[in-house]
């Protein structure tokens, strides 16, 4: 049996963006500018995250993470579909009179959707 030979090594971190609404002040307390990008670590992000949760009361409607089940259920999702299905989701709970997320809030948003035809 040969050994495998590998011509391609990488390593290295996940790099996403983050868009959200905010003002000036929030910004520089951060020293951040509009437009701008700043590699930060898990610390600082966790920092940001938890000002900007806290700062709007639907932040303190819903715990901080979403269970497995529906964490497993938005993971399977296309990326692009994530954000409107994760609303819909908070929105879904929201009007049952709960205030956690559960994997039956959460649906696929391209259901029922005509597929496109032609360019």
């Amino acid at each position: 049996m040969s050994e495998a030979k590998y011509d391609v090594l990488a390593i290295g971190n996940a790099i996403f963006d983050v868009l959200v609404r905010t003002d000036e002040k929030f910004l520089s307390r951060h020293g951040m500018t509009k437009g701008g990008m700043a590699l930060i670590d898990e610390t600082r992000a966790a920092s940001i995250y938890r000002e900007m949760r806290n700062a709007h009361d639907w932040g303190r409607q819903f715990p901080e993470t979403l269970d497995a089940a529906a964490l497993d259920k938005l993971a399977s999702l296309p990326p692009r579909e994530m954000r409107r299905s994760i609303q819909s989701a908070f929105g879904n709970a929201k009007l049952a009179g709960r205030s956690e997320v559960g994997a039956d809030d959460i649906h696929d948003t391209r259901a029922g959707r005509k597929n496109r035809i032609g360019f």
